[in-house]
């Protein structure tokens, strides 16, 4: 067997999955959090101009950047010591900075949308 054989969808090599849950698992936190962010403030907003798929891609877009961006500070205030907060607290930052930004690129594209007339 090589050492990345995928075997019905499971990954069995460990550099594989170091990559996985390192690199790609926290853009998909990142996505969904920023998703529901948007999705959430833009119902309480009722932001009539946008559909489903301008919300989702603007809250997913927003979430990343702002997961990137605000997940670290979020986590580090949030938190007395720096590194206990890099090893437990790190997900919670990055789901409230995800949500943050997906809520606020979600909110500017609700009234880029609006002002320019699109429905």
């Amino acid at each position: 067997m090589t050492a990345f054989c995928i075997l019905h969808g499971l990954v069995t090599s460990s550099v594989v999955q170091e990559i996985i849950v390192e690199a790609i698992l926290p853009l998909i936190i990142q996505a969904v959090s920023g998703m529901v962010g948007g999705g959430f403030l833009s119902s309480l907003l009722q932001q009539t101009a946008m559909h489903i798929i301008p919300k989702l891609l603007a809250g997913g877009a927003g979430g990343i950047a702002g997961g990137m961006t605000l997940g670290p500070v979020i986590t580090a205030v949030a938190s007395e010591d720096a590194g206990i907060a890099l090893k437990t607290g790190s997900l919670f930052g990055q789901i409230g900075g995800a949500a943050i930004g997906g809520a606020a690129l979600t909110v500017v594209a609700g009234i880029l949308m609006k002002g320019w007339g699109a429905k």
